[in-house]
């Protein structure tokens, strides 16, 4: 009974990294549709959190259905996603906001992460 959970793009189409294109300082780029899908045969409890290098460069946002954000910063805190079951996904949005003031960064450090078992 194979698990596999894959992040994908509204699409489908496997995701290994966002672009959000430029991100000036005091804005936030367009919500990016993503989904978790549950590509293995069994139902699967799916954890994830943000891991932002630098808040003071710009943070990572995830947020699912009705605005609701994940605030979890580390493996410890992840958020509880709840069961997803076999061939089923979780529709998502990401985005990238960098607070006025900053001095930017060329490429982003910020990670989204998640486990599942």
């Amino acid at each position: 009974m194979p698990r596999a959970v894959e992040l994908q793009a509204a699409d489908g189409t496997p995701l290994a990294a966002f672009d959000f294109g430029t991100v000036l300082p005091g804005t936030s780029s367009a919500p990016v549709p993503i989904r978790f899908k549950n590509t293995g045969t069994v139902a699967v409890n799916v954890k994830v959190w943000v891991e932002n290098a630098a808040s003071t460069d710009g943070t990572l946002n995830l947020s699912f259905g009705g605005g609701i954000g994940v605030t979890a910063l580390t493996e410890a805190d992840a958020e509880d996603l709840g069961i997803l079951p076999a061939g089923l996904a979780l529709a998502a949005t990401v985005s990238y906001v960098v607070p006025a003031g900053s001095q930017g960064v060329m490429q982003a450090r910020s990670v989204l992460k998640f486990k599942y078992g």
